[in-house]
């Protein structure tokens, strides 16, 4: 049976769900489950489609100290005990900037660009990116899928990617690239990029949870812009 999973990683805890995809009538959920209490009380539970309780497990803080930790630790029992193999991993991120308002392909450089909006979700950004690099230390069959695909000219749009044609061809990380390399790259390429064109319209929705403003006395919705506050490059 295909499987996919999909994981939600908070500040505290990790929730996922797993769907067969071959049913009729579309995917059908067959466990759903958490790993809450991360750090402090960690504590795996999972339920099958019919709310038949399928795991509750406590661990030791040190064996589950952090959000990675917790995605192995379901990880393992999902393939050990309930023998899912997923066939393609799906993750929600709370902060797509103004560039990803929809699923997209990932890929290390999608990774990369949602770092530079950790501040905007401390406690919930660099979270919800650890599990994807994690994803990406899956075996190198593993499809990857994610909101967009941005291919420029050098390449017609995919709908899919794998780990293993990530780590040869990606021009940030693929090859023998190092954590330093790739912090030293990153770190002078971001030198040289201006403020995101709409990330002042973007933040006055992903602040509200993609909801628009509030109407004004007029009935009329806003975004509004500091002009007298903005840098150059704004």
């Amino acid at each position: 049976m295909d499987t996919i999973l999909v994981v939600n990683a908070g500040s505290s805890s990790v929730k996922f769900q797993v769907f067969a995809v071959d049913e009729p009538g579309g995917p059908q959920r067959l466990i759903k489950g958490q790993v809450d209490g991360v750090g402090s009380r960690p504590r795996l539970r999972a339920e099958a489609a019919d709310k038949q309780s399928l795991i509750d497990q406590s661990f030791a803080p040190e064996e589950v100290k952090d959000v990675p930790a917790a995605l192995e630790a379901a990880g393992a029992w999902l393939r050990e005990t309930r023998k899912i193999e997923p066939i393609a991993v799906g993750h929600r991120v709370v902060h797509g900037g103004p560039k990803y308002d929809r699923p997209v392909l990932i890929d290390r450089d999608v990774v990369a660009s949602l770092e530079r909006y950790a501040a905007l979700a401390p406690l919930h950004q660099p979270n919800n990116l650890a599990p994807i690099r994690t994803i990406l230390a899956l075996p190198a069959q593993t499809r990857l899928f994610l909101c967009h695909d941005y291919p420029g000219n050098r390449r017609a749009a995919n709908a899919e990617s794998s780990v293993a044609a990530q780590s040869k061809d990606n021009i940030h990380v693929g090859g023998d690239v190092g954590e330093a390399a790739f912090v030293a790259m990153r770190q002078a390429r971001d030198a040289t990029l201006a403020t995101p064109r709409l990330i002042l319209p973007a933040l006055q929705v992903n602040i509200r949870g993609g909801r628009l403003p509030p109407p004004d006395a007029d009935g009329v919705r806003y975004l509004r812009l500091p002009l007298d506050q903005l840098r150059a490059d704004a």
